[in-house]
């Protein structure tokens, strides 16, 4: 577990302090600089330490869940849901375009592609680290709640030098630093929520993630859209630190 944790800081920090000592700044559309490679840090570390931990078996493992497709009713309902809010402003805001959707922090301006890229590298290259190797570690023994918690103390303070490249990050102040924090935390109980009621599907976890950024961390995303979404996050984890015992499958 230390291991694991001190590549995924090593690996991610080596790319994103440079940045910060040579005051390059990451703005959305702009593929250079980019803060995109330290994203993979998670995946990257993750292979590396269950490939030592568990050989080629564990690799299998991890790739399988990484390929299962297995939405059930309520992660694919959500997930669909997620992906229509994102939609919202372009819809009703005549100064968004559907092209404002692929303007991804550190990711060049291709439209689809860059949806794709931000899928692979923000997408698969933290889950497979936070989900597929400590959620998958953590769940073993603990609840989601005490999985998630662990989880985000962990992943909150890996941004730290985020909050010296990243545009969008820089121009938080003390208030939305809170918010940002307290929102990591409910981003952890829910995909941590997505991952054990998935049969440990990354694939079904990366989808809701990639959903969620694409409706609050793009240029499109403004205004009540946004917003709901965000709200509907903290709803829903409190809903499931309320009932984190009780399989959707059973609710009728």
């Amino acid at each position: 577990m230390k291991l694991y944790i001190f590549l995924t800081y090593l690996i991610a920090w080596l790319w994103w302090i440079p940045l910060a000592i040579t005051k390059k700044v990451v703005y959305p559309g702009v593929g250079w600089p980019t803060h995109l490679i330290g994203l993979m840090a998670p995946a990257i570390a993750a292979f590396i330490v269950i490939y030592f931990e568990s050989g080629s078996a564990g690799i299998k493992n991890l790739w399988s869940r990484i390929t299962r497709f297995s939405f059930n009713k309520f992660t694919a309902f959500l997930t669909l849901a997620t992906f229509v809010f994102a939609f919202i402003p372009v819809l009703f805001d005549n100064s968004i375009s559907l092209s404002d959707l692929g303007k991804y922090s550190g990711a060049p301006d291709k439209g689809l592609l860059a949806i794709l890229l931000v899928l692979l590298v923000n997408g698969y290259g933290e889950e497979i680290g936070w989900r597929g190797y400590l959620a998958e570690k953590f769940l073993k023994e603990e609840s989601i709640s005490k999985t998630a918690f662990k989880i985000w103390l962990v992943w909150a303070p890996w941004h730290l030098p985020l909050f010296y490249v990243l545009d969008t990050y820089k121009e938080m102040n003390l208030f939305m630093l809170v918010g940002w924090l307290i929102s990591i935390y409910f981003g952890s109980v829910v995909l941590t929520w997505f991952y054990k009621y998935s049969n440990n599907s990354l694939f079904v976890v990366v989808s809701w993630h990639i959903a969620y950024n694409l409706s609050v961390a793009t240029a499109a995303s403004k205004g009540v859209a946004t917003a709901i979404v965000s709200s509907l996050v903290i709803v829903g984890a409190i809903w499931i630190l309320r009932n984190e015992n009780k399989d959707p499958a059973s609710i009728r």
